[in-house]
């Protein structure tokens, strides 16, 4: 009986460790699913432990009538001594078959983006990210909004 009751708990950790709550979340949406270079996509981090790792994850939620296979995007890093750092990504939505990637229904889906896995800031204070789109279409429709999370480092089992 404590076999099985020793077992019943270590299921139950393992399964609330999978859902764990983010570090840092925030979720802006893109007004009338209508991106345009102009409208920077800007969360701020206060980073406190610098010796924690983290997963940075972008959520992106569009439409299932975007018109593209990726969708381009920069990320501007901005450090809490003021240097900045730049990274270009392209972000696969879809399958050269056409079908998308991520969790859809008819008219939307939602994909999961690992920036960085086991991440770690090296410096206390705010960090800035600062997320533009960087299609040749301006603006570029069907994208809803984009969530940025930290969530403690390792824990997407990827």
């Amino acid at each position: 009986m404590r076999t099985v009751f020793f077992f019943s708990l270590l299921l139950l950790f393992l399964v609330a460790a999978c859902d764990e709550e983010p570090i840092y979340s925030s979720s802006l949406e893109i007004p009338n699913g209508k991106w345009d270079h102009e409208n920077l996509l800007t969360y701020e981090v206060e980073v406190e432990d610098t010796s924690e790792r983290f997963d940075l994850v972008l959520d992106l939620l569009h439409s299932t009538a975007y018109e593209y296979q990726n969708l381009y995007v920069n990320i501007n890093t901005t450090y809490p001594d003021g240097n900045s750092r730049q990274q270009r990504l392209s972000v696969d939505m879809a399958a050269p078959t056409g079908q998308w990637y991520g969790n859809c229904n008819r008219s939307q889906c939602k994909l999961r983006v690992v920036l960085q896995e086991n991440a770690f800031f090296n410096q206390h204070g705010r960090h800035q990210f600062q997320v533009e789109q960087y299609m040749r279409e301006d603006p570029v429709v069907g994208i809803y909004s984009i969530t940025f999370s930290l969530l403690q480092g390792g824990s997407l089992g990827l």
